[in-house]
């Protein structure tokens, strides 16, 4: 499409996908024209954000309307030099450099400056940055992360604007210097178990993908990641895997094992993948914390709700909450419709942000108004969008564990997306989304939204299961040791694991949840205990493994379902160990972990860079970018 065929665009003609784009940016007061012209121009090509994000910022500081015929020209102008072979050229040259750059400055802050001569050239920069570590607000450029600036690659190009692309010299302001009052969870690193005395590891499964979001919104904002953030079962969980859909059984599981790198012990990949149901009525509350605290949040969580009310049909229900000092009713049991969607805009407008963070009362409010609106075999969630800063009301971890153990019997499920930086109480969040029959993702950037939403939406919406639990026994007279790497919060017993009254957390349709494993093999040794009075031991004759179970409950049931399936073989290394893998090593090293060394964290850069093609690439796309920036960071 070009610069005239625009004049004749409308909403209409945007692609499904971007329609919540659009809405996101009405929602914010931006007439018609111009959430359309955001809506296309901006999100038309993930590279030229930063540009429009400039020049947006410039003209609003100068009182030009920014939807004019000429701002429209000069994201035509800056499209379509971005996408010239000249300048994908110099990019492609420059790459490895580029990245030398950013980790030098891994931790310092720092601005991106635009430079825009009198005369008629322009100098701008370009970067093949993964779009995660981009930072944009329409409207307010606000500060750079302090990864992209000095590195990109600036591009002389010529320009036939009297003022060039951004009129008068931007200068974007400097990083705000960030609090650092966030509080996690403690991890304490699990170490090597041996089979004679542990033969059985257990522990509660999880969809969750919230770690890997915390860590990519620290290194946004030039901050160092902090240790307990980083969950690795959370950084395995956020990238797809090449596993089989299962049409039939509740689940499938996939185990791997093969040789380790550099290493005389193996890996072994487990993966659990649940079937995929069909889409059901939904009853959707969204409850949102507009306290003081989620000011600088305003954006995203109006764009992550746009972005959920387009995966709604005409004929769900939908009611709408916010909660600061009190709890406030928006909407309660509307009947959604595609076409009335302007009257949640309306009233989006009238939502402030102010007060304290009473968020007890607004997940009581919650949970009556989605049983009241109870949906039999439907969809039945809260959606509660917050900073974690629950500062008034119930407010302990203890006190917000017996509240949402108590909203749990409603048979309402729980989704929680965190948001913000600074101020953010994971450790709180994660007590909802564990005893809440609940999964948590967190949404700063509208590629998040996208990503853990768009989506996974029916991941996070429809639930499959409930209390879904693993365990693995090991053989020991074919594996002497193991390590579970990640899931240190999330151990439990063997006798937990049998046990029906032992909580754990669901699983949604068509979902997934990854863990991985170090072993050392027993190479034929007699690996039983001996020389006790009491227990002698007699290993039973067999070619398995191990063997991995899981225990899970229908959603509406107490009772739970045991599966089993042992492993006998090691193969060779597959792209699923290959990406389970790298992921255990990028937060190993963030963590400082004493079991990654440096060779560890060259063969992870090594790896990230030879998913060349194959269903993990094809699955997974720009998110490899992440994971290699990632590993060349360690």
């Amino acid at each position: 499409m070009n610069e005239k065929d625009f004049k004749t665009f409308t909403v209409e003609d945007l692609e499904t996908d971007k329609k919540h784009q659009y809405n996101a940016y009405r929602a914010l007061g931006y007439n018609e024209s111009q959430a359309l012209t955001l809506a296309y121009c901006v999100f038309r090509d993930w590279r030229n954000k930063y540009f429009v994000a400039t020049m947006l910022k410039e003209y609003k500081k100068h009182g030009k309307e920014p939807f004019s015929e000429y701002f429209i020209k000069n994201v035509y102008r800056v499209e379509e030099l971005a996408n010239t072979d000249k300048v994908r050229d110099e990019v492609d040259k420059s790459e490895r450099r580029m990245m030398d750059s950013f980790l030098g400055m891994f931790n310092q802050r720092g601005n991106i400056r635009g430079s825009v001569a009198k005369s008629k050239s322009v100098s701008y920069s370009y970067s093949s940055v993964p779009r995660e570590l981009r930072t944009f607000e329409a409207g307010n450029a606000g500060y750079a992360p302090n990864l992209m600036p000095q590195a990109m690659n600036c591009v002389s190009v010529e320009c036939d604007t009297e003022e060039g692309f951004f009129g008068p010299t931007p200068t974007l302001p400097t990083a705000p210097d960030v609090p650092d009052t966030e509080s996690y969870e403690h991890i304490t690193e699990s170490g090597f178990q041996d089979v004679s005395k542990s033969p059985t590891s257990s522990f509660n499964t999880t969809c969750n993908t919230a770690s890997i979001g915390m860590i990519m919104n620290r290194i946004r904002h030039g901050v160092a990641v902090r240790p307990d953030s980083v969950r690795l079962e959370e950084l395995m969980n956020y990238f797809d895997y090449d596993i089989k859909d299962n049409d039939n059984e509740m689940f499938d599981i996939d185990i791997e094992i093969c040789d380790k790198p550099n290493s005389d012990n193996k890996l072994m990949f487990v993966a659990l993948k649940g079937k995929k149901l069909e889409p059901k009525g939904q009853n959707i509350v969204l409850l949102l914390d507009t306290s003081g605290s989620m000011s600088s949040n305003d954006f995203m969580m109006k764009y992550t709700v746009m972005t959920t009310l387009s995966k709604m049909k005409d004929g769900d229900v939908l009611s709408l909450i916010t909660y600061s000092s009190q709890d406030h009713t928006i909407l309660d049991g509307f009947k959604f419709k595609k076409q009335g969607i302007d009257e949640v805009i309306r009233l989006m407008l009238t939502i402030q942000i102010t007060g304290c963070t009473n968020g007890s009362a607004g997940i009581e409010t919650a949970y009556k108004i989605a049983k009241k609106n109870f949906i039999k075999d439907g969809i039945n969630r809260v959606v509660l969008i917050t900073d974690g800063d629950l500062n008034f009301g119930i407010n302990s971890k203890d006190g917000l564990e017996k509240l949402i153990l108590e909203k749990k019997k409603t048979n309402v499920f729980l989704s929680v997306i965190g948001m913000g930086i600074g101020n953010y109480k994971d450790d709180k969040l994660e007590v909802l989304a564990k005893n809440g029959n609940g999964n948590y993702c967190v949404v700063n950037e509208m590629y998040e939204a996208e990503t853990n939403i768009n989506k996974r939406y029916d991941e996070m919406m429809n639930i499959l299961a409930k209390d879904v639990k693993a365990s693995v026994e090991f053989n020991p007279t074919k594996v002497k040791a193991f390590r579970l790497l990640g899931y240190e919060n999330r151990g439990i017993s063997l006798t937990d694991f049998h046990n029906d009254k032992k909580i754990s957390e669901p699983f949604g349709s068509g979902a997934h949840c990854v863990a991985m494993y170090e072993l050392v093999m027993a190479n034929g040794e007699d690996n039983t205990q001996s020389g006790l009075k009491y227990q002698q031991s007699v290993p039973v004759e067999s070619d398995e493994i191990c063997t991995v179970s899981v225990r899970y409950k229908m959603p509406l049931e107490d009772e739970s379902v045991l599966i089993s399936k042992p492993v006998r073989s090691i193969g060779e290394m597959t792209d699923n160990i290959k990406l389970a893998f790298c992921c255990a090593i990028v937060g190993g090293g963030f963590r400082d972990s004493e079991f990654v060394d440096l060779k560890d964290k060259l063969l992870t850069r090594y790896l990230a860079e030879t998913f060349d093609n194959g269903n993990v690439k094809d699955l997974n796309g720009d998110k490899l970018e992440i994971l290699k920036f990632l590993a060349k960071s360690l």
